[in-house]
């Protein structure tokens, strides 16, 4: 086909089917952060790209160790995205965050604000200067950082995500009752001994007997 002035039409491209899409890729972060002359720019962190597999939880971090970078508005707005290398279209996919996290804290974030787009590969906006409904409110959340941590999923569109497993915890240990404390015998603090009501006894007896027999010599005198 061809237009009026005789240049070709260029051809559409089919989409992809589902079943075609890439399953798999890389992700890292990106966006308006202080370059090397101090001033807000465009910088993507590729250098920290991790691998992931579309429909599994994944980790995508910056982390600048014992340096600090800001993130701040350019003088074209601000954004910080996370971006991958997959290049099919991004009406595919559907994407879940579990958690953010600046320096180890959990930020708020709106999960209803996901969405994929497309620029340079899929991917999703975290704060956006264009956007209405960014999923972070505003880049101050952001603000001076030495490690910025994104805990989520790319799935296809449709499905939901899978979990990752989880590290299971021991079984609480039950600590043995305590032991039971039976009751000893104190030593009797008064009164007397237990040996001595025997002897009492012992010697009654014997003056009754000595008594018995004077009395029967007394009879037989008499």
């Amino acid at each position: 086909m061809f237009t009026i002035g005789g240049a070709p039409a260029p051809e559409e491209e089919d989409e992809p089917e589902t079943g075609d899409v890439a399953m798999a890729g890389h992700a890292w972060i990106g966006g308006t952060f202080i370059n090397e002359d101090g001033e807000f720019d465009w910088i993507p962190w590729e250098d920290q790209k991790v691998a992931f597999t579309v429909g599994e939880q994944f980790t995508v971090t910056l982390d600048l160790g014992s340096d600090t970078q800001t993130h701040g508005e350019a003088s074209w707005g601000y954004i910080t995205v996370v971006q991958t290398d997959i290049m099919d279209p991004a009406m595919f996919y559907d994407a879940f965050i579990e958690d953010i996290l600046v320096d180890g804290s959990s930020v708020s974030f709106n999960p209803a604000n996901i969405e994929v787009g497309f620029d340079e590969g899929v991917r999703i906006s975290l704060t956006n200067g264009w956007s209405d409904d960014p999923v972070i409110a505003g880049p101050q959340v952001i603000g001076t950082f030495s490690k910025l941590e994104v805990v989520m999923t790319f799935a296809l569109a449709g499905d939901e995500p899978i979990e990752a497993p989880g590290v299971e915890e021991p079984p609480a240990q039950v600590e043995p009752p305590p032991p039971i404390e039976r009751p000893t015998e104190e030593p009797k603090k008064d009164g007397l001994p237990g040996w001595v009501l025997p002897v009492i006894i012992g010697g009654v007896a014997v003056i009754a007997v000595v008594v018995v027999l004077v009395v029967v010599k007394s009879k037989k005198k008499a």
